[in-house]
């Protein structure tokens, strides 16, 4: 199978589902659009500690972005401190640019966190167009995220290095639970479970449906696989993020309202 990270600048990364849907995917916006979500103490520009905490993907031009609520959670505070950060790989040349997180919302049941980074002219980003519908059971999808991510102990300089692997999954959606969450629970709904095992580090990516190349939830849970081997994940309905409030978007409280004239698709899809 072809590598993402291998194919030249400009060229399509292009592969059969195992539904036999043919999608293409152009590296740079993949990688300009679902960076790492990481907690980074730098010293020097030194990485003094980092841990890679999950995925996560933008949804506006100007840096909003969508993870997971666990994904966040515990290292919240250190929001205030900048040392919650999103790393941005660019396809060619092979660079990381760090991205401080400046402000952050969650949800207070479902699976799902929002926040905004601010980008620097230099750093090059692309967003996924939001679905508005229901995705449903046999719908072919894809996911994108850092589960292959390594760090590196450097003992004679005391320090660590990030070795970044982000990689391409696809699977089908096996069920939807739509209803909206009352209380806080294992899976609060409203959520998607499909196919695709979740490892570690993919959590806050991107589920995308094939066909439309639409964003319609966030990687939450990798569950044990059944007795035919399949895996069962669940990944959160991103539409209950736009009922959230960021004080920060002057007139604009409401993210749904912010995102209105925002709609690109980052994937081109190739159908047979």
């Amino acid at each position: 199978m072809q590598d993402i990270h291998e194919v030249p600048p400009g060229n399509f990364y292009t592969r059969k589902t195992k539904g036999g849907l043919t999608y293409s995917i152009k590296p740079e916006k993949m990688l300009g659009s679902v960076p790492a979500l990481c907690y980074v103490d730098l010293t020097n520009n030194n990485f003094e500690d980092i841990r890679i905490l999950g995925s996560a993907f933008f949804v506006s031009q100007n840096g909003l972005f969508i993870t997971a609520k666990h994904v966040v959670e515990k290292d919240f505070d250190s929001i205030l401190l900048g040392k919650l950060q999103l790393a941005v790989l660019s396809h060619y040349p092979k660079t990381v640019s760090w991205l401080p997180i400046v402000n952050m919302v969650i949800h207070k049941y479902a699976d799902i966190a929002v926040g905004q980074v601010k980008i620097p002219e230099e750093v090059k980003i692309f967003y996924f167009r939001i679905g508005t519908f229901d995705l449903a059971a046999g719908d072919e999808v894809i996911t994108y995220g850092f589960s292959k991510t390594l760090i590196k102990d450097v003992p004679e300089k005391n320090l660590k290095e990030l070795h970044l692997n982000p990689q391409v999954y696809d699977g089908k959606i096996v069920q939807a639970h739509l209803k909206k969450a009352t209380r806080a629970s294992l899976t609060p709904t409203p959520y998607y479970a499909h196919d695709i095992k979740l490892d570690g580090g993919i959590s806050g990516g991107p589920l995308v449906k094939v066909k439309d190349g639409a964003v319609y939830a966030t990687n939450s849970t990798g569950l044990e696989t059944n007795e035919s081997g399949e895996a069962h994940s669940t990944s959160t309905d991103i539409r209950i993020a736009l009922e959230l409030s960021l004080q920060w978007l002057p007139g604009q409280p409401i993210i749904s309202d912010y995102l209105k004239k925002y709609n690109v698709d980052v994937f081109k899809t190739i159908r047979e």
